[in-house]
């Protein structure tokens, strides 16, 4: 085992974490998922992020200081928890039973940290590999994570900590994008000490000439598809009423670095998420949210019909700069060597999927290119059915008539930032796991209405 700077770090800060007030353990928590490229500590070829290292603290500190009731209110039959539970569960024995049961009967796009040679990207016959047993973890923990949260959640006011500790996280990701855009322009990596991760870090790439922005992650999609539920998740805030003066200029500057990005995921996710949110029935929560909320679309729509015609009508070489980044991320993108080899990982996938009667060859025997894709081809139309029940239980919760306000906003941003979540990795997602983010925007969103609280006259707290 190899320990790094960074996981002392975590480790110090998880020590402190048992011992402090529960806001501690969910600051720390949320902002260590910003450190998407950075290894805190390796097993042989499987390196640990921050975030996998600090879950273990938050979740033993829950255990330790929560009510035990709500753990086993959180798993519940027929609560979200429950189905997750079940995915987990079966994810693990497909791991460990498929790859072996089903061996040679068909070929993969493996994921193997054990071979850094170029053959792990062609195709090979199904068998075990590093990846069965590095997704079956994450899956597991991030399961007890979603657990976890949910019995913090409980908690009076939890859903303010939560709320203010991802506006955090949000701030923090601008301020790291930031950097990195300042350290572009003048040719330093800034932010390069902190990608340690046994990842292709790609971090100096560029379209003509403007650089991407890859932030504190590998490259610029993983960034995109980081970014894009911050997104979601303040925008709604600020939709709402909470912490406007906050939440809305974090959206704001959010939604432009990810377009600053250059990243096909980000691009399209942002615009396919924009449709969720123009759907959304955020007039239930806050009833002045619908007049709001079509006031900011006409404005932004009006806002960019006149800079573009600006910029075309000056000849502007912003227009030729776009116009590149455009043909190269979305025109061009399916004709690109990578648009061609991830289409290839997506076929396979379901070609996987009938080679195995709809099995799937296990948790983590394949790559693909998109969450619907890897989960098919990894786990099956059972597994699939496991994760919809989940995220159909999560997002389908009614809201109890004995809530907060709060609770209220801070539960349908968390859906909406689920909604983004999903639609990145749907465009984009290499592997099942979704990240911790995903799962703590999940367990809040089902977690913060599942207390019924006791009726006060109060007022949601609001920074103009």
């Amino acid at each position: 085992m190899d320990l790094s700077l960074a996981g002392g770090i975590v480790i110090g800060l998880g020590l402190l974490a048992l011992l402090l007030p529960y806001q501690w353990a969910v600051y720390v928590m949320v902002a260590s998922t910003l450190f998407g490229a950075t290894e805190a500590v390796a097993f042989g070829g499987i390196g640990v992020l921050p975030a996998s290292l600090f879950m273990l603290f938050f979740i033993v500190r829950t255990l330790m200081r929560e009510d035990s009731r709500a753990m086993w209110a959180s798993v519940r039959i027929g609560s979200p928890g429950f189905w997750l539970l079940l995915l987990a569960g079966y994810g693990c024995v497909s791991a460990l039973v498929f790859p072996r049961v089903l061996g040679d009967s068909t070929f993969v796009y493996a994921i193997d940290r054990s071979d850094t040679s170029t053959a792990q990207l062609t195709l090979q016959p199904l068998g075990p590999v590093s990846g069965n047993l590095s997704q079956s973890v994450y899956l597991v923990g991030e399961c007890f994570l979603y657990i976890a949260a949910s019995m913090t959640m409980r908690r009076r006011d939890a859903s303010r900590t939560i709320a203010d500790a991802f506006l955090f996280l949000a701030a923090l990701n601008v301020m790291a994008a930031a950097i990195d855009l300042l350290g572009g322009a003048v040719g330093v990596d800034l932010l390069d000490a902190i990608k340690t991760a046994q990842y292709s870090i790609i971090d100096d790439a560029a379209i003509g000439s403007v650089r991407r922005i890859s932030g504190t992650f590998s490259e610029s999609s993983a960034f995109a598809g980081f970014s894009l539920p911050l997104f979601a998740f303040a925008a709604n805030l600020w939709l709402l009423g909470y912490r406007r003066k906050l939440s809305g200029p974090l959206a704001v500057l959010t939604a432009a670095f990810i377009l600053l990005s250059t990243s096909s995921t980000g691009y399209v996710g942002l615009g396919g998420y924009l449709i969720v949110f123009a759907m959304s029935r955020s007039g239930s929560v806050v009833r002045a949210s619908r007049r709001r909320k079509f006031q900011v679309m006409t404005i932004a729509c009006v806002l960019m019909v006149f800079v573009v015609g600006a910029l075309i009508a000056t000849d502007s070489p912003v227009i030729t700069a776009a116009a590149n980044v455009i043909d190269h991320t979305l025109t061009n993108k399916m004709d690109s060597d990578s648009g061609i080899e991830r289409s290839a990982w997506n076929l396979q996938s379901l070609v996987n999927l009938v080679d195995t009667f709809g099995l799937g060859v296990g948790l983590g025997s394949a790559r693909a290119s998109s969450f619907i894709a890897v989960t098919l081809g990894n786990l099956g139309l059972l597994g699939a059915a496991l994760f919809a029940l989940f995220f159909y239980r999560t997002v389908r919760r009614r809201t109890p008539a004995l809530n907060w306000g709060s609770d209220r906003v801070v539960s349908f941003a968390a859906v909406q930032a689920l909604f983004a979540s999903l639609i990145g990795a749907t465009l984009s997602g290499t592997v099942f796991d979704l990240g911790a983010c995903t799962y703590l925007f999940a367990a809040v969103a089902f977690g913060v209405l599942d207390v019924r609280r006791t009726p006060v006259v109060r007022r949601m707290e609001r920074v103009r």
